[in-house]
């Protein structure tokens, strides 16, 4: 697998070259049978645990997400609104987000691995386990073209959105981002909190927390703070879009978001040469500056998850605030 050039690479953003090398050869020398290029071979089947095989498997496809931001479109799928709308997050994220320790290269990487987890899911699964039970059956019909007209709506206001947004000024210290510029130009240390599911991910063993769709939920915690005036005058609107994005892209990988398996340490090999914690860390803390901005103090979202508090089955929540780690 010969290296890529500085200038295909630098038509999105700086790659150390000398740490991609390295990268590259850690993995050239294990390929998964799925991506050697047998017509028969399919994608890999889809699981709620994170294998061996997977990892370089993504590992892989990261490798040519480095490249070019379109590699996923190489591989055959129909992925219709749902790719709009992963695209368009991943846009109002990266104009959003306004500092050096958070690259352009975590968030393609992240937005393409997530595309191809639709891709894959659609291929054939059909058992995974989704917030509240048994994935809903698909009936088409006048409940179908209903959903589709809501998020025609949803895509339209976010579209509007994203032609009309200006940068949140980050602050850091050591890569580390902690404050963001105001409307008056003042840096305003950003008041981030730990949820309880936090908590629970850092307390159970063998828990594991699938980094690529926790990044989606903070890319459309995002979105959610920067676009909610675009949603005016039918504010209700707003609450749908929460509520079709977390039934009609989420509840697909409840299972892997937060039952990923031991493996999930490994996802820094996917992700290659960046400073992971830090990159993942910095798009949770845009998010919470996100919020302040656009003057939603304390009404930033919470990720729908279950936890479990005593055990007793609770929707998740807020705890006490925190730092950057």
């Amino acid at each position: 697998m010969a290296a890529p050039a500085t200038a295909t690479a630098s038509k999105l953003y700086e790659v150390d070259e000398e740490a991609y090398n390295a990268y590259q050869e850690r993995l050239c020398g294990v390929l998964p049978a799925a991506l050697s290029g047998k017509q028969d071979a399919g994608l890999p089947p889809w699981s709620d645990t994170l294998t061996e095989d997977e990892i370089y498997e993504l590992s892989f496809l990261s490798l040519g997400y480095q490249l070019s931001s379109d590699a996923v479109a190489q591989m055959p799928s129909n992925l219709g609104w749902k790719r709009r709308i992963v695209d368009l997050m991943a846009y109002i994220t990266q104009e959003t987000c306004d500092n050096p320790g958070l690259s352009p290269a975590f968030i393609s990487i992240a937005k393409n691995l997530f595309l191809y987890y639709l891709q894959k899911f659609a291929a054939g699964n059909s058992n995974s386990t989704t917030f509240d039970g048994p994935l809903p059956v698909d009936g088409g019909g006048d409940e179908a073209a209903q959903n589709e007209e809501k998020w025609k709506e949803i895509i339209e206001a976010i579209s509007t959105c994203s032609l009309d947004l200006e940068p949140i000024h980050l602050g850091d210290q050591c890569g580390q981002v902690l404050t963001f510029q105001d409307h008056d130009g003042k840096m305003i240390p950003i008041s981030a909190h730990k949820e309880q599911f936090d908590v629970e991910i850092e307390t159970t063993p063998h828990s594991g927390i699938d980094i690529i769709v926790d990044n989606v939920w903070w890319m459309f915690s995002i979105t959610y703070a920067r676009c909610y005036t675009y949603f005016y005058p039918n504010e209700d609107i707003i609450l749908v879009f929460l509520q079709r994005f977390r039934d009609d892209i989420l509840s697909d990988f409840a299972g892997r978001w937060r039952g990923a398996g031991d493996l999930d340490k490994h996802f820094d090999l996917v992700f290659g040469p960046m400073d992971l914690d830090r990159e993942f860390s910095n798009v949770r803390m845009c998010a919470a500056a996100a919020y302040d901005y656009e003057g939603l103090n304390g009404r930033e979202l919470v990720r729908p998850l279950t936890v479990m508090v005593e055990n007793v089955a609770l929707r998740n929540f807020k705890v006490v605030p925190h730092a950057a780690e």
